[in-house]
């Protein structure tokens, strides 16, 4: 019944990844359109009846129904992934405010007016939640790579061509 209510949201999402992907085809980059179709059918089936669910009152009776050890199991990992998360948001906090003069001076780089430097700062706060799983990534250990050719982790550091982001 879930997947009959959540299959209005499948259109939408299947018109985004492919003007996207259509859009982001060129020179430099060549999307799969298959997987990002694929990715448009979980995320509006996944993502879309997971929500319904939710709204609808099934994932409570689940919850209610289920064993006491399958619902301490979830509620453990759950509060894991939370703590890693906060974990890697202090950490992207931290270094931020140790190197705030490097990103200062990234900043001044870009020789911005007043209204686009508050709209890169805006943008730099929606990519807050991205900033918080790359320290997570950091974290747990293989690190992540952002740019061409960079590869940062607790073991390794090589900085290829990084953007002028200064985040």
């Amino acid at each position: 019944v879930l997947l009959v209510v959540a299959a209005p949201l499948l259109p939408a999402y299947l018109v985004v990844a492919v003007v996207t992907g259509v859009l982001a085809a060129g020179s430099g980059a060549s999307p799969s359109l298959g997987r990002a179709v694929l990715g448009a059918v979980l995320v509006a089936g996944l993502g879309g009846g997971a929500g319904l669910a939710a709204g609808s009152g099934v994932l409570h009776r689940v919850w209610d129904e289920a064993p006491p050890w399958a619902t301490d199991v979830v509620t453990g990992a759950c509060t894991g992934v939370l703590w890693l998360l906060a974990a890697g948001a202090a950490l992207v906090g931290v270094s931020l405010l140790l190197s705030f003069n490097e990103a200062a001076t990234v900043m001044s780089g870009l020789h911005l007016s007043v209204g686009d430097a508050l709209s890169l700062t805006a943008v730099m706060a929606l990519f807050a939640p991205n900033a918080a799983l790359l320290g997570v990534s950091y974290l747990a250990g293989p690190g992540f790579a952002f740019g061409t050719g960079t590869t940062v982790s607790p073991t390794a550091v090589s900085l290829g061509v990084v953007p002028a982001f200064p985040v």
